[in-house]
C-alpha cells in the first residue's frame, strides 16, 4: 500500500523506503508530510518526511509497540498516538527541542 501527495495538480506516490506499507495524512504550508509506515518486521511507526528529499525522520514514542503521526502544524509540531505495552492507546504531540525548524 502506498501513501500519496497531491502536488500542483498531480496526484503522486510517496513511500517511505523499505516500509510494507505507507500512510501519508498531512501536510503543511512548508510542504512537510506526516504519516505511518510498516517496516518489514511488522512494526509501526510515525514519520515525518521534509520538502528537501532527504530521507524521513522515524518519529517513534519510546517503548511504544506502535506509534503514528497524524497531523502537522505550520510550524511543525506533529501530533498523533501510539500505543503502549500494555495496549493502551495515548496522543503524543512532537516538537522540536533545538528551537530551530528542522
Amino acid at each position: 500500500m502506498h501513501g500519496f501527495i497531491e502536488r500542483n495538480g498531480t496526484l503522486q506516490t510517496y513511500d517511505v523506503p523499505n516500509s510494507t506499507l505507507t500512510i501519508t495524512w498531512d501536510i503543511n504550508p512548508k510542504e512537510e508530510l506526516v504519516g505511518t509506515y510498516k517496516d518489514t518486521s511488522g512494526k509501526q511507526h510515525g514519520f515525518l518526511q521534509l520538502p528537501d528529499g532527504s530521507a524521513p525522520i522515524t518519529i517513534d514514542y519510546p517503548n511504544a509497540v506502535t506509534t503514528i503521526a497524524m497531523g502537522l502544524n505550520p510550524q511543525g509540531a506533529v501530533v498523533g498516538r501510539y500505543t503502549d505495552i500494555m495496549g493502551h492507546t495515548h496522543g503524543l504531540l512532537a516538537v522540536s527541542v533545538t528551537g530551530h525548524d528542522h
